[in-house]
């Protein structure tokens, strides 16, 4: 079995330890609508790009762990954040996924997606350590969780170039053809404090450099 399918049991176990029952996976495609907007309904990573299955994290956080945490709750917004989605490769490494289609320089969607980053590690933490006595821990370093983040965590942010600026979208062209990711800079501290990296991607790109490369 390999470390995805390893995590996606993980957490269907806890939320079946519960009492609910949760199917945790979904596609790419269908998590990346775009939720801030009611009236119309649109997916960033749309139907034209390569589609893959991933873990959806809002399940998770919105419809087990908050209910775990706060049995009587009834309002979504008592939710821990979450990035979107969570995909682990053959080589164990860990990517958290987050699509923003908005205006990602505007403060609002700068303090969600740190907010989304830390709160998201703390509540998987929080899952993998009350599953550990019942899981094969191979698959993670639950000794050092801080260093395993950093080594084994990324962090991408797949953003709309359409409601970017042409600057932002030139430099991370510029940086894949230097071989590098490109990090804005409300990010880097994402990569310096807690994970191995922190990018941000078009969904051309994301597509092009990660899911066609990508292998469970």
């Amino acid at each position: 079995m390999n470390n995805y399918n390893v995590i996606k049991g993980i957490f269907e176990q806890y939320a079946l330890n519960h009492g609910y029952r949760l199917d945790v996976e979904s596609n790419l495609h269908d998590i990346s609508i775009n939720k801030s907007d009611k009236a119309k309904v649109s997916y960033l990573y749309d139907d034209t790009h390569k589609n893959e299955v991933a873990i959806d994290l809002d399940k998770i956080a919105h419809d087990v762990y908050r209910l775990v945490k706060i049995p009587d709750s009834r309002l979504e917004e008592d939710s821990c954040a979450s990035a979107d989605c969570m995909l682990i490769d053959c080589k164990g490494e860990w990517f958290l996924i987050e699509f923003k289609d908005q205006d990602i320089s505007k403060k609002a969607v700068k303090d969600s997606v740190t907010k989304k980053a830390y709160q998201n590690w703390h509540w998987i933490l929080d899952i993998l350590y009350e599953m550990k006595n019942s899981i094969n821990s191979g698959f993670f370093d639950f000794e050092n969780p801080i260093n395993f983040a950093k080594e084994h965590v990324t962090y991408i942010l797949v953003m709309n170039p359409d409601k970017n600026s042409f600057n932002m979208v030139r430099k991370m062209h510029e940086s894949i053809l230097a071989g590098e990711w490109y990090t804005v800079p409300y990010m880097k501290k994402l990569s310096k404090y807690i994970f191995k990296d922190a990018y941000v991607l078009t969904p051309d790109y994301f597509e092009k450099y990660f899911v066609k490369k990508f292998k469970f």
